[in-house]
């Protein structure tokens, strides 16, 4: 986690991307804007790479077939349909190579140089790019002696060049240095090697195999019962190659990331097997016997197989599968409320640091504690800074469409969704009692029942909660000596966006000072899978490896607010 925040706070490693992503921001009027231009970009500069690439190595017909199932890649570890700086480096990296087999002897020195200082400035993978690409250019060239031609020469003093500038640079201008951090990993032949080769056998046949048949299914036949010109030049010397690097890549252990450069390199090699599979397909595709109709149908079976999985399973997970909900103008509004000067204390980075920097929290100071934690420095300046609020996400689990692996295409919110959640339960747990619950609804329909248990389990009182068409909270009469209270919700559109005890405190969602304990089950699923959220600060803060900073926090009101996907804790100071 130090290394993790030493990236985002202390320098950088891709500078490239970082401008990349300032232009979004600085273009786009929001957020959404920024990111959905940003992922159209990288998906169209990836489709581009793939396409442009392969129709220089092994011609258009090919380049079309081995594009269908990279179109429907679930690569582990690597989303190529998403925009990270890894993924782009790959892309620009592709359209290089690209370039140079397309323009032979005639590629210009000057052109490899820009580009490859581009793709050395987006990710640290791109050195093994800017590596591989005289050893491409030089089968390109065709001939063993063509490591000494001019061409050759220049290509690789241009890349040499470039590598060399990337480690110069950060000498001369700090603002380019790296952090000093050992995210990056390094060399471990043994523990490294196997921990690496374990993760790879527990990837091989969900993310590779069964996730996309298609792809799988043209490899094999592609290395197994094809003829040899399937694999003729360069095709076999890539597909070899990329299996070398796939086996070397085992001795690079990065803490914390088992097989991250094994699952990176797998894409090049996806990528020249899927032109295999493509040239198995094409060498039968035209033949009118039994073999070839029985080709062009699986083909078509395959396929369609691939798409379905996409569009029935893994669309819906993008929109929903995501853990945390982040109400921006909500955020902006109690940023903006804090007084300029302040620092704020983040109990996690990932989420809340980098969503609040983005919102507005950008004027204010910040203490990272997950770089902080252990260190002689975070009782100091603690006492120098007085940081007045803790922020950390709120509980993840309270978006019930990511757990609940919700298919459905809904507007994802923090809360309880009836068409997702059949019913939930708010237990006194030896907290506060629970006759002051209140809960705050919205939607329509059939009213909610519920029910409340006194401690051996009888019920007590039982009621109906009718669905308020806009957002507002509703009291209960619960007895005073009821343990449990269970609501069951119809299967209709509408949300449980909070729950509270007395009199609902503005911008307060959840009673995390009650010690209740809320639990929630699915519509067709068994309890094995109900959710159970214990509202504490304790608990909160234990979720994200933070409990020490418990004794900071002001015990007797320690929530300000929650209402955004962050919650802000009052400290001592």
């Amino acid at each position: 986690m130090r290394s993790n925040v030493a990236q985002r706070t202390l320098g950088t490693v891709t500078p490239s991307y970082n401008l990349i992503a300032a232009s979004a921001l600085a273009l786009a009027p929001d957020l959404r804007w920024a990111f959905a231009l940003t992922e159209l970009v990288g998906l169209a500069l990836m489709a581009v790479g793939m396409a442009w690439f392969l129709l220089e190595l092994a011609g258009p017909a090919v380049a079309g077939v081995a594009l269908l199932p990279m179109a429907f890649a679930i690569l582990p570890n690597q989303g190529i349909y998403s925009f990270i700086p890894g993924t782009l480096a790959l892309s620009c990296s592709l359209i290089l190579w690209a370039y140079l087999w397309r323009s032979g002897e005639r590629a210009r020195g000057w052109i490899v140089v820009v580009a490859a200082l581009w793709i050395l400035g987006l990710h640290p993978i791109a050195k093994i790019y800017v590596i591989l690409t005289p050893a491409l250019y030089w089968l390109r060239l065709k001939q063993w002696s063509a490591w000494k031609s001019p061409p050759m020469l220049r290509i690789t003093l241009a890349c040499g060049l470039t590598l060399g500038m990337v480690m110069l640079l950060p000498q001369i201008v700090p603002a380019l240095r790296p952090p000093p951090s050992e995210i990056m990993g390094g060399l471990d032949l043994i523990g490294g090697a196997t921990n690496n080769l374990r993760a790879v056998m527990g990837l091989a046949w969900d993310p590779i195999i069964r996730q996309n048949l298609l792809w799988a299914l043209l490899v094999l036949g592609a290395l197994l019962i094809a003829p040899r010109s399937t694999l003729a030049w360069p095709l076999g010397w890539l597909i070899l190659g990329a299996a070398g690097l796939l086996g070397a890549s085992l001795a690079f252990w990065l803490p914390g990331y088992p097989a991250e450069l094994f699952s990176r390199i797998w894409v090049l090699f996806a990528l020249f097997t899927s032109a295999a599979g493509a040239r198995f397909v094409l060498a039968w595709v035209p033949r009118q016997d039994v073999s070839g109709r029985l080709l062009r149908g699986a083909f078509g079976f395959l396929l369609g197989v691939s798409a379905l999985f996409w569009g029935i399973k893994y669309v819906p997970s993008v929109m929903n599968w995501r853990n945390e909900v982040i109400v921006e103008d909500v955020i902006r509004q109690q940023l903006a409320a804090i007084p300029s000067g302040s620092t704020l204390l983040y109990a996690e980075t990932t989420v809340a640091l980098q969503a609040s920097l983005l919102l507005g929290g950008e004027r204010l100071g910040a203490l990272a504690y997950p770089m902080l934690a252990g260190t002689a420095s975070l009782a100091r300046l603690l006492e120098e800074r007085h940081p007045p609020l803790v922020v950390l996400p709120s509980d993840t689990r309270l978006n019930s469409l990511a757990e609940g692996r919700s298919k459905r295409f809904t507007h994802r919110r923090q809360g309880l969704y009836a068409g997702t959640v059949s019913s939930f339960s708010v237990a006194r747990n030896g907290g506060q009692s629970l006759q002051a619950l209140s809960l705050l609804a919205e939607g329509q329909g059939e009213p909610i029942r519920w029910e409340a248990f006194d401690s051996a389990g009888n019920a007590i009182a039982q009621g109906q909660l009718p669905w308020p068409t806009s957002t507002r909270w509703q009291s209960i009469d619960v007895p005073p000596m009821a343990e449990r209270v269970r609501f069951v919700l119809p299967n209709e559109a509408g949300w449980m966006l909070g729950l509270g005890a007395g009199t609902p405190q503005t911008g307060v969602l959840w009673p995390w000072t009650t010690g209740w304990v809320l639990s929630y089950g699915f519509r067709n699923k068994g309890a094995d899978k109900n959710v159970h959220i214990e509202f504490s600060v304790r608990s909160l803060l234990q979720r994200f490896q933070a409990e020490p900073l418990l004794r900071y926090t002001n015990t007797a009101d320690p929530v300000h607010s929650d209402a955004g996907g962050l919650v802000f804790l009052k400290t001592i100071y």
